[in-house]
């Protein structure tokens, strides 16, 4: 069956349709829809509105269309997704700010703690090299 209404698209219990006689005469059968538009949906039509010699176009979807409200639990389920990962986000972001912030400080550290470093290795070479100097005088004018 393809995506096509014909007639009427009003829907109506399964148990009214036995007292239903289309304008050709015959009795309506149910039946279950197979299209993407429409799976699972339950409509009745006429024998006869298979038949395209015949003018008769004797349609009624049976059942409500739950798919419209699928789809809108869908999107609202989606919405409440969304919004859940739009929060999450905020926080994610704040706390990656936050970390930035406490990066930079750590390198400010990194780089003092450096320059301090630096200027220990220094003044232990001056003491180093002040020794060496010491000696040097020491075993030049002490030994002959």
């Amino acid at each position: 069956m393809g995506d096509q209404s014909y007639g009427s698209s009003s829907s109506f219990s399964t148990s009214s349709y036995k007292n239903v006689l289309c304008k050709c005469g015959e009795q309506p059968k149910i039946w279950t829809s197979t299209t993407k538009k429409n799976p699972g949906r339950h409509f009745i039509r006429s024998p006869n509105s298979l038949d395209s010699s015949k003018d008769c176009k004797f349609f009624v979807w049976v059942d409500e269309d739950l798919g419209l409200h699928r789809y809108k639990s869908k999107v609202n389920e989606l919405n409440r997704e969304n919004m859940d990962l739009f929060k999450e986000n905020m926080i994610l972001s704040k706390k990656n700010m936050e970390l930035e912030k406490e990066n930079i400080c750590l390198q400010k550290k990194l780089m003092k703690l450096e320059v301090i470093e630096k200027k220990e290795i220094d003044m232990f070479m001056v003491k180093v090299l002040f020794g060496i100097v010491l000696v040097s005088i020491f075993i030049y004018f002490i030994i002959p």
